[in-house]
């Protein structure tokens, strides 16, 4: 039994279509698989540089703090130095 030319035709036109199909989900998903990654990667960043910014902002307070203290010993052994001249 011998198939019509229409029938095979049909036939194969029936497998690409297919195939095309295949090959568009296939596409669809190592995008979506992309979209997800960057943006994944996007939080990780935004994570680090909040933390990166809030670290810097915490050693610039802290260095703040050493100087505003180290002013006032200077201050406080100048005051010393002048009593001791004074007393003398």
């Amino acid at each position: 039994m011998l198939k019509s030319a229409k029938l095979s035709a049909e036939e194969k036109f029936a497998a690409l279509q297919k195939q095309e199909v295949q090959a568009r989900t296939e596409k669809d998903i190592a995008e979506q698989a992309k979209v997800e990654k960057r943006a994944r990667l996007r939080a990780l960043r935004l994570t680090k540089e909040a933390a990166d910014e809030k670290s810097a902002i915490k050693a610039a307070d802290k260095k703040s703090t050493v100087k505003a203290a180290d002013k006032k010993s200077t201050v406080k052994a100048a005051d010393k130095k002048s009593a001791v001249k004074a007393a003398r």
